[in-house]
């Protein structure tokens, strides 16, 4: 759908530069505004004054992170048509003005994004953006939880390195400090002195019948007292630490689930619902997948399109380097949204032990010689043929149905 103004918008998080071309290619006006209600209005009166009418308005903006919503929100309310790019895409896409030198500054970046609407106008029509706040809302609570479910991994880490330290022989008894009842009895009882003061029933409680076996190693500990009484402050700071992330990810998990069961957007509820459908696709990974997963996928193409695409978008597409003679090996783009392909990673390892089919895939290709990994990106690549069937079918994934033999294979 051609328009008479094109305006790329290149945004980053202090502000946009943009650049206004008409159909033609003749530059009416560039400039840039700072992220603010005042940049805005300053970018508008730019735009007014290049004689640009918003119905009849194309405005390109790539999708930078999430600093590009305010402004998509901004100009959808004034009547423009706003594309919304992945940058991978406009990388493609590129500007003819710096396709030799490869340069990179704000200013050539908006001159190939108005570029891009106006000569690719036509194809970029599946990216027109959309108010999605009930989705915006999911991603920024999956992200977060992401966020601190990463901070609580490295404290965790860190809090076993100094309990090593402190109490060398633990490592023997193979503690668990994702243990809630192991971490409270270590937050009172930090060093090997203290926890050898404490009664053996007490201990096993926490520890069964390696309660004894505890004792006596904190009663002979390597770790010098006034060393492990030196580091016992900080081993609790950082074991209260972990208590609180892990009700901030609970907390967060309620969210989640809360948002979903509310009827904001009962699209996304039901997407949620059929990938939750999937062997292994629990949760915590479900609501990820349907958070990022594009809108209007399902127009592009056939089923085995779709896949490839998605594969793509997500980064799990596999990805040859070849020059000449030389053939470098196929690994995964790792291009695409990380927290999903994170998430359909953790998904698929774990639907191997609940789908015997996909187990048995994973086995092969084993015994084939392929790497963990890679046996796991192949199922990856079988989740989301089943995970396309189902949300291009609108039904459950039901293993036992002959439908499902045929359509998720």
């Amino acid at each position: 759908m051609k328009k008479n103004w094109i305006i790329g918008v290149d945004v980053a998080g202090e502000g946009i530069c943009f650049q206004i071309q008409n159909q033609a290619g003749e530059l009416l006006g560039e400039g840039s505004a700072s992220k603010s209600l005042d940049g805005y209005l300053d970018f508008k009166r730019s735009c007014l004054s290049a004689g640009v009418q918003w119905s009849d308005t194309l405005v390109v903006i790539e999708a930078t992170g999430r600093h590009h919503l305010p402004w998509c929100e901004h100009l959808i309310a004034e009547g423009a048509c706003v594309y919304a790019l992945n940058p991978l895409l406009t990388k493609r896409l590129y500007s003819s003005k710096n396709a030799i030198r490869d340069n990179k500054d704000d200013r050539l970046d908006a001159h190939s994004l108005s570029e891009i609407g106006r000569v690719h106008c036509g194809e970029l029509g599946r990216f027109a953006y959309r108010t999605q706040c009930a989705k915006i809302r999911l991603q920024a609570l999956v992200s977060t939880r992401k966020t601190i479910r990463k901070q609580c991994t490295n404290l965790l880490k860190s809090a076993g390195d100094m309990l090593m330290l402190v109490f060398p022989e633990a490592r023997s008894l193979k503690l668990d400090l994702k243990n809630a009842r192991m971490r409270a009895l270590l937050s009172r009882a930090p060093t090997p002195t203290k926890i050898a003061a404490l009664s053996e029933a007490e201990l096993s409680r926490v520890f069964g019948k390696n309660a004894a076996q505890l004792k006596e190693l904190a009663q002979r500990s390597f770790c010098p007292a006034a060393m492990a009484e030196a580091c016992a402050e900080s081993l609790q700071a950082m074991l209260e630490a972990i208590d609180d992330l892990f009700r901030q990810i609970k907390n967060l998990d309620h969210m989640i689930e809360a948002h979903l069961r509310a009827q904001n957007d009962p699209q996304l509820k039901e997407i949620e619902k059929l990938i939750r459908s999937l062997p292994g696709f629990g949760e915590v990974t479900a609501p990820i997948i349907a958070a990022f997963l594009p809108e209007g996928f399902e127009q592009w193409g056939n089923r085995k399109q779709i896949v490839a695409k998605l594969q793509a978008y997500f980064g799990c597409d596999p990805r040859r380097r070849e020059s000449g003679k030389v053939k470098g090996k196929v690994k995964i783009s790792k291009r695409g949204i990380e927290i999903v392909r994170t998430a359909l990673y953790q998904a698929s390892f774990c639907s191997l032990g609940f789908d015997p089919g996909l187990r048995a895939y994973y086995d092969k290709k084993k015994k084939e010689g392929d790497h963990h990994k890679k046996a796991i990106v192949d199922v990856i690549r079988k989740n989301l043929r089943r995970m396309v069937a189902v949300l291009t079918a609108q039904k459950p994934f039901v293993p036992e149905d002959e439908y499902s033999q045929k359509s998720y294979a």
